[in-house]
């Protein structure tokens, strides 16, 4: 057991895994989210039954639906909620957090920690904390019951940054005692650039809505991601990295990222979301209907930002736009309007070259 107390909140299929995995591996572990479904089972067990790439019982010395009881001595608050719900976990956060506790969104998407940051102040923090987020969560695996989890896979390349990147060091020293795959990244643009969930869940889903309206059970990667659909990740993908290259940072193609992460290399992106699924998850159910987080969370907290950031940096972003409008009719509702925008980052009027001077 060490003295590293990581609060997790958002005990969802990440948080429940981050969990599962930390205890096994002495972390002193807390979980907190607001459904009493979601945390009985733990408590009421005092841990986690793991299994897959870890195994055993998982110690969680607190689970609960008291957030300050959660965070209350933490050293690491890791927020795993959905992106969705980042504005009201800061809100509650504000007057809960304590100088020199680090909160790292996990992932933070693309602005995350921009837009974290301005509902603190907004909210009324005033404590001396360090601000970082991840790239991409670091498992993949599946929550088996209420108090069970199966840990499937730890990511080998996974990058934290902090706003503002000066204090970097500090955050990354913390996450990587509880999570040592972990990189230092240039900055929170290069983090949330080098999100993939959108790039690869929003083709998927807008491409097999017939799928998915008539519920049609299918393999979301082996399925659902045909050679024309993988044509729309690309695309996709070329925006965002060009998008990145704009801000003066460096982030991997998809292809180069399915290499880093799971060493899957190749010239062509369908042979190697093949070998994604066949080899790396094996199981990966699409969601059950269109209504669901790959639509639901990628495209305002992925795309819109994307679209939002490239109108500031004169870059053209028009399949992430396409993509947006399309997603907005499907669903009938105003994905831009619900985004996250330039202004719900504090980013609305700002230039490129000063939003890299203030990173």
């Amino acid at each position: 057991m060490t003295d590293l107390v990581v609060a997790i909140v958002g005990a969802g299929i990440g948080g429940t895994e981050m969990a599962g995995y930390l205890g096994l591996h002495g972390t002193r572990v807390r979980v907190h989210d607001i459904r009493k479904d979601a945390v009985g089972g733990i408590r009421d067990r005092g841990g986690l039954e793991v299994s897959g790439i870890a195994t055993g019982f998982a110690r969680v010395e607190r689970a609960t639906t008291d957030l300050a009881e959660a965070v209350d001595g933490a050293t690491l608050i890791a927020v795993t909620t959905l992106n969705n719900d980042h504005q009201a976990v800061a809100r509650q956060l504000a007057t809960l957090l304590r100088d020199g506790q680090v909160v790292c969104l996990i992932p933070g998407y693309v602005g995350g920690s921009f837009e974290f940051r301005r509902a603190l102040a907004a909210a009324g923090c005033r404590a001396a904390i360090k601000l970082g987020e991840m790239d991409n969560f670091p498992f993949t695996g599946a929550v088996l019951g209420p108090a069970a989890a199966r840990v499937a896979s730890l990511k080998r390349q996974l990058q934290v940054a902090a706003l503002p990147a000066a204090d970097g060091a500090a955050v990354f020293n913390v996450v990587k005692r509880a999570l040592p795959p972990v990189t230092l990244a240039r900055n929170v643009l290069q983090t949330g650039l080098a999100t993939m969930n959108p790039v690869l869940h929003v083709p998927g889903m807008l491409g097999n809505q017939g799928r998915l309206d008539a519920g049609e059970r299918f393999q979301f990667y082996g399925a659902g991601i045909t050679p024309s659909v993988a044509r729309v990740v690309e695309a996709l993908d070329a925006e965002r990295v060009a998008l990145a290259r704009a801000f003066g940072v460096e982030v991997p193609t998809v292809r180069g990222w399915l290499a880093l992460t799971y060493g899957l290399d190749g010239p062509e992106l369908y042979p190697l979301i093949q070998r994604l699924h066949h080899e790396i998850f094996k199981d990966s159910p699409a969601p059950g209907s269109l209504d669901a987080r790959y639509v639901t969370e990628d495209v305002p907290y992925g795309l819109v930002p994307i679209v939002e950031l490239g109108r500031l940096a004169s870059v053209p972003t028009p399949v992430a736009h396409a993509l947006t409008v399309l997603a907005s009719a499907a669903l009938g509702r105003d994905f831009i309007k619900e985004g996250r925008t330039l202004e719900r980052m504090g980013l609305e009027g700002r230039t490129l070259t000063n939003i890299q001077g203030d990173l």
